[in-house]
């Protein structure tokens, strides 16, 4: 192989290329950099400006999903502070060292701000020219379904929350707990009201089983 060069057919087995990570670990890593999201230290030690910036992670309204203009997404990260860590990446930008120029990969920069979106109304094309803005779906149903997915600070445009299925006054329903309280109600409706159980007491037999004959 020549010096700077490229390999013919570089997907070898001895390589070792790609790397097999437990689904568990990445959902796990996933949920850490969110919850690591939430101190300030934390995410300006990596270089982001958010000194000005009320609190991170930072809950905008749903209306921000339907921008459509570089204007407005321009003057919503004026409005949220948060202008200062997009100009970083204007000035941060230069000429790559070394021989990846020769492979077409000629500038680099910084990262800017991450957003993280519930449907997509416009916002894509609204960011699409704001250097290195990260755009993330996070899709309700993926957050709130998973009982692996409960992460309880993560950066995001909108304010929606959602509703349990419960009655005033009670108290929402834990994940997990749906198919024991199916049993429990099913089995308050074939109990007869004034009279207990006749299974478990002494000298009483179970209700509904016959004793087989030996053959």
């Amino acid at each position: 192989m020549c010096r700077g060069g490229c390999t013919f057919a570089p997907t070898k087995t001895w390589h070792h290329w790609h790397h097999r990570v437990n689904t568990t670990q990445k959902r796990y890593a996933i949920c850490s950099a969110l919850a690591a999201s939430a101190f300030p230290v934390l995410v300006m030690s990596k270089g982001h400006r958010i000194e000005e910036v009320p609190e991170p992670p930072l809950v905008n309204e749903d209306k921000v999903e339907g921008y459509r203009k570089t204007k407005e997404a321009i003057l919503l990260l004026k409005k949220l502070k948060a202008w200062n860590d997009t100009k970083k990446v204007y000035a941060s930008q230069r000429m790559r060292a070394g021989k990846g120029k020769m492979r077409n990969q000629h500038r680099i920069q910084c990262r800017g701000p991450c957003i993280i979106y519930n449907e997509d109304d416009g916002i894509i094309g609204a960011f699409g020219n704001t250097p290195e803005t990260t755009l993330l779906n996070s899709p309700e149903e993926e957050s709130t379904e998973k009982p692996e997915n409960h992460v309880e600070a993560k950066p995001t445009c909108k304010d929606h929350v959602p509703e349990h299925h419960s009655l005033p006054g009670q108290e929402p329903p834990a994940p997990g707990n749906n198919a024991a309280a199916a049993v429990e109600a099913t089995s308050d409706e074939n109990r007869v009201p004034g009279k207990e159980p006749a299974v478990g007491k002494p000298g009483k037999k179970a209700v509904g089983i016959t004793k087989q004959k030996k053959p």
